[in-house]
């Protein structure tokens, strides 16, 4: 994968959702290679053939911390503040 440009990746559609790298690893949920790829300077405005992108991605199948990540730039300040969240709730 490192031998492909980011022009590529950015179009790189697999499976049958016609996924692009982002919200591929996003749908297996490996945030290693997701972070990767961010760093990597894939954008996360790339869309799949649906036409949404990493971040209607996320919504849509509710991870949050792909989401927080693309946001803030750690995942794991992000579960932190999930849970301060949570906690914080008034109906908690």
């Amino acid at each position: 994968m490192s031998s492909i440009s980011n022009d590529l990746l950015s179009e790189f559609k697999y499976g049958i959702y016609k996924d692009n790298a982002l919200t591929y690893f996003m749908r297996i949920k490996d945030q290693e290679i997701f972070k990767y790829l961010l760093l990597w300077g894939i954008l996360p405005s790339s869309s799949n053939d649906d036409g949404m992108t990493s971040v209607h991605f996320a919504v849509e199948m509710e991870g949050f911390e792909f989401l927080g990540y693309m946001l803030q730039g750690d995942f794991d300040k992000f579960k932190q503040n999930e849970k301060s969240m949570i906690e914080d709730s008034p109906l908690s």
